[in-house]
């Protein structure tokens, strides 16, 4: 058994129900269905593929959002000037853009994750350009101009609004670590958004856990992960009264057992 899965089998159980990321998800969800790339989002598995089918939903609300409007302004436009005025609607749209979810890329605000960055500068700061061809057919299908959102953008994602994480500010070469504080858990994600790992905290012989201080501990603990010392590691999660000290003295024994476990295994 590989040493996080030990981990995270022995975690005090937490339902995904349990949680206002969950009730999202289920009011939601039914937008996933209307664009095939996105049904795979539709069943979740746990607490990661729920954080990433909630950054999808939350693309397509802002997406909905915005077209309701440009519909809106550009009905405006054709009654007040007998046509599409482009910079007119572009003055309107930039006065009115107050979206719930952004994520920042290239020292830019985006709000939809599954455009290119082309895409979503045109979305952002030139919407007058969807009335004509062939950025009108985006209003439509989304799926025209569709790329992987998390092999693109990565921790950009991660790191905004789009979800609840806690960005721990500690990463190597390939990956960096979030906290995410519904189901207390550590992500280890990696440049191409995808999990490698999720360590369990707060395990069920752990009694009365404290909370206190609970992101300084956590970060205390992650120069051991990333410099790959396994006994240091667990030792500090440990002692940071992150783990059980029993535990602690049951991964302890398993020397020879592979720590990282990634997405899918």
């Amino acid at each position: 058994m590989k040493l996080f899965t030990l981990l995270n089998k022995r975690a005090k159980r937490r339902r995904l129900a349990k949680s206002t990321e969950y009730t999202f998800f289920l009011k939601h969800r039914a937008l996933l269905l209307s664009i095939d790339a996105f049904r795979p989002f539709f069943n979740l598995e746990d607490a990661f593929t729920l954080t990433r089918a909630n950054i999808i939903l939350r693309g397509l609300l802002n997406k909905r959002t915005i077209d309701r409007y440009l519909e809106e302004i550009g009905q405006q436009s054709l009654q007040q000037h007998g046509r599409i005025k482009h910079h007119w609607i572009r003055d309107a749209f930039l006065q009115w853009k107050n979206l719930p979810y952004t994520f920042q890329w290239d020292q830019k605000h985006y709000a939809l994750p599954f455009f290119n960055q082309t895409m979503n500068y045109i979305y952002a700061y030139e919407p007058d350009k969807t009335y004509d061809y062939p950025y009108n057919t985006l209003r439509v299908d989304v799926s025209v101009s569709m790329i992987d959102a998390f092999d693109t953008y990565g921790y950009a994602l991660y790191q905004s609004s789009f979800t609840n994480l806690i960005d721990l500010e500690t990463e190597d070469a390939t990956s960096r670590a979030f906290y995410h504080p519904d189901y207390r858990m550590i992500f280890i994600i990696n440049q191409q958004g995808r999990l490698d790992v999720k360590v369990s905290l707060f395990d069920r012989k752990m009694k009365r856990p404290s909370y206190d201080y609970l992101i300084d501990r956590i970060k205390r603990c992650l120069p051991h992960y990333f410099a790959f010392n396994r006994e240091a590691f667990i030792q500090s999660l440990q002692q940071e009264g992150l783990i059980s000290k029993s535990l602690y003295e049951t991964m302890k024994q398993q020397k020879n057992v592979p720590s990282i476990q990634h997405e899918g295994e």
